[in-house]
């Protein structure tokens, strides 16, 4: 089904790109005013922020007039103490601010007043030839409570890489220094690097499509395994913070997605003036025959 619905994506994706080209700025579905659209240059994502599909659309032109999309599941899964992991949508309702063509701030409140977590992106798509396009991540996990908070974060990414799921290969590499995760790269035919500058994480893991997944859903509170660093097929990833937040303080995580894909131009006029000698000098050939 997934592989279906990748298939699907190319092909609706020149419509959807056409309708977001009229969109206003930071457009939010009226149909579902949870999914907002964020657009810059040759690049367009879209993150259901109220859901756990969380970002399921990043695309950049990958040929004139086409938009290929990426990405099938980007979220983001929290924990407290030995509580089990919910997705972010489950702590309340998205507040959304500092909402640009290009950028957006959502912001969740937890109801016992223990914490709070804000997530703000910024897209900056490349050139219409470029085939690239960056998008920044800061997440801020602010302690509210008057005592010291032990949290677990998680981002879960499920890339579809070139359009289409399988085939995919995952690396998940650790810095020399820390010895933790610094970066994820995911490539098939197109390339993936996202970096974690600030700070690594403690724990990741790399696997087939719904494996992670399935943990971070299981009613049961997780450790990412770290024993498979790198996957091929139908992949998805994840990587784990833990950290001990002081009252008062904060925690921030800050990320970057790198994304390429080979850009495949129009034909140039040199082409097609070939292309017309050589159709020219066959007709001439089949008329020398008769």
């Amino acid at each position: 089904m997934k592989a279906l619905a990748s298939f699907w994506n190319l092909r609706v994706s020149f419509g959807f790109a056409a309708v977001c080209a009229f969109l206003p700025a930071g457009f939010v579905s009226q149909s579902d005013a949870q999914i907002v659209t964020l657009t810059d240059n040759n690049s367009i994502a879209q993150i259901d922020v109220g859901s756990p599909q969380g970002m399921f659309y990043w695309a950049v032109l990958s040929q004139p007039g086409l938009y290929q999309n990426q990405l099938h599941q980007q979220w983001f899964w929290y924990r407290v103490g030995s509580d089990p992991e919910r997705s972010i949508d489950t702590i309340s309702a998205p507040v959304i601010s500092g909402l640009t063509p290009s950028t957006l701030t959502t912001t969740y409140y937890d109801s016992l007043n223990r914490f709070n977590i804000g997530v703000t992106y910024t897209l900056m798509g490349g050139s219409s030839t470029s085939g690239t396009a960056d998008i920044a991540e800061q997440i801020e996990i602010n302690n509210t409570s008057g005592s010291a908070l032990d949290f677990h974060f998680f981002q879960y990414s499920d890339f579809d890489v070139s359009g289409t799921a399988g085939a995919d290969t995952i690396v998940l590499s650790t810095n020399a220094f820390t010895h933790r995760i610094n970066q994820a790269d995911q490539f098939e035919g197109a390339n993936l690097v996202e970096v974690v500058n600030s700070p690594n994480a403690h724990h990741g893991e790399a696997g087939l499509v719904p494996t992670t997944l399935v943990k971070l859903n299981d009613a049961a509170p997780t450790i990412l395994n770290d024993s498979q660093l790198n996957a091929s097929g139908d992949v998805a990833w994840a990587l784990q913070w833990d950290v001990n937040i002081s009252a008062g303080g904060s925690y921030l995580i800050s990320k970057d997605k790198l994304l390429a894909v080979q850009y495949i131009p129009e034909p140039t006029s040199l082409s097609l003036a070939s292309l017309g000698f050589i159709a020219g000098v066959l007709q001439w050939r089949r008329r020398a025959a008769r």
